[in-house]
């Protein structure tokens, strides 16, 4: 940081795929509300969203394959139907 002028200017030097490993590793390492309760701290692709009304039966209830990599939609805490 101190070859930076202020955060503004770190934060331009990195792509937004470094800004999204920085963002998840503060996340780890400080709490899930270091950017204050409901924050939204991740920009994702939209491969990287499921479609909530494609998921088996199976899925719904058990959860997604891992290996997958995909994020379910969430309002306030519940998934969206």
């Amino acid at each position: 940081m101190d070859a930076y002028a202020n955060e503004k200017e770190f934060l331009a030097s990195l792509s937004e795929k470094e800004i999204a490993n920085l963002f998840d590793n503060l996340k780890e390492k400080y709490g899930r509300d270091i950017f204050g309760q409901g924050y939204i701290y991740k920009i994702i692709d939209d491969s990287e969203l499921a479609n909530v009304d494609e998921l088996t039966k199976d899925e719904k209830e058990n959860g997604i394959d891992t290996s997958k990599k995909l994020l379910c939609a969430l309002r306030q805490g519940r998934q969206r139907r």
